[in-house]
């Protein structure tokens, strides 16, 4: 639910940063949050806000990874996504056939 009030507050925000006159320029805006900062807070912070964005866009790439590579991993542990090539095993120590 808090994910969902964020979003709300960002898009009230988005909209009263555009304006009622000019809200069917938004989706052709490359940047909306470029174009709106530098009104209101000029150049330099709104090279924050570019650099803010691109580490939330990384953040959210590697969290994504993170949650894939876990349900792999359940999957796995559970024997429903079972790889028999990568399951397989060698010698006393139970290693993978090529590992050091």
């Amino acid at each position: 639910m808090a994910i969902g009030v964020v979003f709300v507050f960002f898009f009230y925000v988005t909209t009263i940063g555009y304006g009622l006159a000019n809200i069917g320029k938004l989706p052709a805006d490359a940047a909306p949050w470029d174009t709106m900062g530098r009104p209101y807070w000029g150049q330099g912070a709104t090279v924050l806000v570019d650099i803010a964005s691109v580490v939330a866009l990384i953040a959210g790439g590697l969290a994504a990874r993170n949650g894939a590579a876990r349900m792999l991993f359940a999957l796995g542990r559970t024997g429903c996504c079972r790889a028999h090539w990568a399951a397989r095993r060698a010698g006393s120590a139970r290693r993978p056939p090529r590992s050091p």
